[in-house]
This record gives structure tokens, sequence and C-alpha cells, in this order.
């Protein structure tokens, strides 16, 4: 089976102890070039390099993301906006002030809706206004922010003070002792900066059963029939509907051999040209020794794959504006 390769701006890392196949996750500065073209035949210029960190985004919850076009559509995962709620619980006074009762697709929907931020002219009077303008906005999203402010900035100060400094203060004893080792041939630490990994496109065998690489639409369906579509397996309603419209041999997910960890989630996976061709959002199983041990046997990163997301914008949810901002072109027959 031919591989192609792939490569993820990644922003939470850890290096492991032994360098093995595609293991790391390499800092942009650092990238192993020479090792990718020898492997790969694939060379990894400083314009590329640079294209995928300016696309690049980390959330302060620790997930990641990507710009997709000019005007700062941005692609993550829905856990990753929606974490909030589960690590905090519903009473918290900052999920309160953010939902307002309300669940968070319908906060996300209302307060899209109502934000007038997407407009050029009031960015501009709310820049040059200064804080006094922002103060007393009422722009939904603006005020989501100022009500959740405080609450924010005392969370991130009890982390620098009680995690963050323990964690540099001891990891940088550890990566001193690895440095003088390894020097640049190992991939540092997780430092919350942009993270750069490479892998190929593959399967895996599991009991015996040869797992391949991708998924499509069709599996999907199938998938849920065959598991009584119940939850966890059940599709939304909107899929069954609109079914028949769908190419069911659309790729909907795929695996690959990069190495990955928590906070991975929302990170863009490319291809050689530098085109984004999935979103991380899992890993399999086996993948949960990446935490410690690097090894491409079995572990697999799980992405879902950039057909899988045009098909579904398209002919499910009806996103036909969307779809276009991200491909620059418009559905068959407009």
């Amino acid at each position: 089976m031919k591989t192609r390769l792939l490569m993820f701006g990644f922003i939470l890392a850890l290096a492991t102890p032994l360098a093995l196949a595609d293991e790391g996750m390499w800092l942009y500065n650092a990238f192993p070039k020479d090792r990718v073209q020898k492997d790969y035949g694939f060379l990894a210029t400083q314009e590329w390099l640079d294209h995928l960190q300016l696309s690049s985004v980390r959330f302060n919850n620790g997930g990641s993301g990507s710009f997709v076009s000019a005007d700062g559509l941005a692609f993550t995962n829905h856990h990753v906006g929606a974490q909030m709620q589960e690590a905090l619980g519903p009473e918290d006074p900052a999920v309160k002030a953010s939902l307002s009762g309300r669940s968070p697709e319908e906060a996300a929907k209302q307060l899209i809706a109502g934000t007038k931020l997407d407009d050029v002219t009031v960015r501009k009077q709310l820049y040059e206004g200064g804080k006094a303008a922002v103060d007393a906005s009422t722009d939904p999203l603006i005020v989501l922010m100022r009500n959740v402010d405080r609450e924010a900035r005392a969370v991130r100060k009890r982390f620098d003070d009680e995690v963050d400094a323990v964690v540099q203060r001891d990891g940088a004893t550890i990566a001193r002792a690895r440095f003088a080792q390894a020097g640049f041939t190992q991939p540092p630490d997780a430092t919350f900066t942009l993270r750069l990994s490479y892998g190929t496109v593959k399967g895996y065998e599991e009991n015996g059963e040869k797992i391949p690489y991708f998924t499509t639409f069709a599996g999907a369906f199938q998938h849920a029939e065959e598991q009584g579509n119940k939850p966890p397996y059940d599709l939304a309603a909107s899929w069954p509907k609109m079914k028949s419209k769908l190419n069911l041999e659309t790729p909907l997910n795929c695996v690959s051999t990069a190495d990955i960890i928590g906070g991975n989630s929302g990170s863009p996976t490319v291809n050689k040209a530098g085109e984004l061709v999935g979103i991380i959002f899992d890993g399999n199983i086996q993948s949960l020794v990446l935490n410690f041990y690097y090894d491409d046997r079995q572990a697999r990163a799980v992405q879902v794959d950039s057909r899988g997301i045009i098909e579904a914008l398209r002919k499910i949810y009806g996103a036909d504006a969307l779809v276009n901002e991200l491909t620059g072109t418009k559905a068959a027959g407009e």
C-alpha cells in the first residue's frame, strides 16, 4: 500500500527518550529536515515551515487549531470549545456567565448570530475607542469576555504559580540532562510552543485483523446500524435524512503514525504542498502509550478527513457559504 506523508502543526508535545521512526514533536526552528528528506524524499523548505507556523493556533484550554481563510476563520474540534463546562461544572460562576443556562451549542449559535465583530468597521471603532469603547460595548461576544475575564485571570494565575512554575523548574533540570546527552537529535519537552510532527497514513493490525487506514461515510452508517443506532454509535438525526445526497465512498476519518498527545486535538494535518487535509481529534487506544514511549506498530493518530468535512458541510448541514470560504470555490449549480 502506498502511504502519503503528512505533517502535523501541534501545540502541546512531550518528547520520549528514544528516537524511533516518526517520533517527535519538533520545534519549527529545529525540524529534522535531513531525516524527512532521506526517509520520504520531501524537502521541508523554510517557506513551507513558515507557512505552517503562521497558520497554527493554540487555544488557552490546551487545544489546537488552524487558520483556514484570509478572513481569520479557524478550524478546531467541538470538544475544545465545550471543555469549560465539563471541567468546571454548570454551577461555576464563569460557566453561568458564559452560558446563562444554555448548552454550549445554543450559546455559540446565539453569540455568533448576535455579534457585529465580523464587521471591519465595528472592530475599527472599538480599536480607535480603546478600553472605554470595549467597556461600553454591548456586543454579546465582548460582554461574554468581560463576564469571564476576572475568573479567567484568577485561574491563569493559579496555574502559573502552582503548576507551570513547578513544571518549568523540574522540567528544566530533566531537559538539561537530556540535551547534554542527545543535543538537537531529539525534540524538547512540551512548553506550549508550536510543534511540528510528521508521519505516514498507514493501517495496522489488531488481534490478527488488518485495520484499514481510512473509513468512509458508508462505514459510519453501517457501524451505526450494526450497533442498533444506539449511543454512542448512533448518528445525528440529520445524517440519515441526507444519506441519499451523500457520496458514501467519501473518506471520513483516517489514521497515521504521527506522534501525538493530549492537547493535539484540533491540530491541522497538512500534505507536502502545505494544504490542510484533516484535523486531529483522537488517537486509538494503542496510542495511549505515546505519553511515555513512541511505538508505531499499532499506535495511531486519528484525524477527520477534509474531504469528509466538505461533504458533510455541503450536503448535510447546507453550509455552502462556509465551504466557499474554506475552498475558494462554489457549490455545483451556483
